[in-house]
């Protein structure tokens, strides 16, 4: 039960959520018929309006399958004062292929962090953790996308953390990579930094000069004239401890 509001014009749409038991088989189906019970849709609109108006959603069958798994609980807590350690515990995992660690700073657009491997099949209690190192100041938000090996996934509930910055931390990805380095910076204030590139013999490649601003901070890094090989990414007046990584 609830309200919307309707331009003239447009259409509205019910949206229903089916959730099958933990005991169904594959290829079974679920039936939603809005013309008999247990299901009955119906509504009224204010003014009172009766062109086009029906209560009867018809059949639509919904393909039925196991879940590939049973997440029993999802949380994060904060680590070595700044990171963020997520902790997740499966129960009954089928077919399942991998955890997509998702991340955002607004709760709303999330992006991919990392990808942890599944167990595929198991009936244990399964504990997985992942530490975020490059949280940004304040409000930090997560989720995992939990995907089998057919393609299908479902989404945990998202986990919120505060985090206070304290110190200046550099972190980059992907690695290895291929054309353009992203650069996360997490800053205590605003100030202008020197990230110089090295060799894996100690030879200065490139240096940036980036004015970053107190939190969090995004830049690219182009490499597509990189030769490849292993490099190395530090602050000359050691600001930042070296991250090495490898260019493709």
């Amino acid at each position: 039960a609830g309200s919307q509001t309707i331009a003239a014009g447009a259409s509205g749409y019910f949206i229903i959520v089916v959730n099958t038991h933990a005991a169904a088989t594959s290829g079974n189906t679920v039936k939603v018929n809005g013309a008999a019970n247990p299901v009955t849709f119906g509504y009224t609109t204010s003014p009172p309006i009766t062109n086009n108006q029906t209560d009867a959603a018809g059949i639509q069958t919904i393909s039925g399958s196991i879940l590939p798994l049973t997440l029993v609980s999802f949380a994060g807590n904060i680590f070595n004062k700044q990171d963020v350690k997520l902790q997740w515990k499966t129960a009954q995992e089928i077919n399942t292929k991998d955890f997509e660690i998702e991340w955002c700073d607004d709760g709303v657009h999330f992006t991919k962090i990392s990808v942890l491997h599944a167990a595929g099949n198991s009936i244990q209690d399964l504990h997985y953790s992942y530490l975020h190192k490059l949280p940004t100041d304040g409000n930090n938000y997560y989720r995992l996308k939990m995907q089998d090996i057919d393609g299908r996934f479902t989404y945990s509930p998202v986990v919120k953390v505060m985090v206070t910055v304290r110190d200046l931390s550099v972190n980059i990805f992907p690695n290895p990579v291929a054309d353009f380095l992203q650069i996360n910076i997490r800053a205590v204030k605003s100030e202008t930094i020197v990230l110089n590139l090295y060799s894996a013999e100690g030879k200065t490649i490139g240096s940036k000069q980036l004015a970053v601003v107190k939190g969090s901070n995004r830049f690219n890094w182009d490499l597509q004239a990189v030769p490849a090989g292993r490099y190395f990414i530090s602050s000359p007046n050691g600001q930042s401890t070296a991250i090495q990584f490898i260019k493709q």
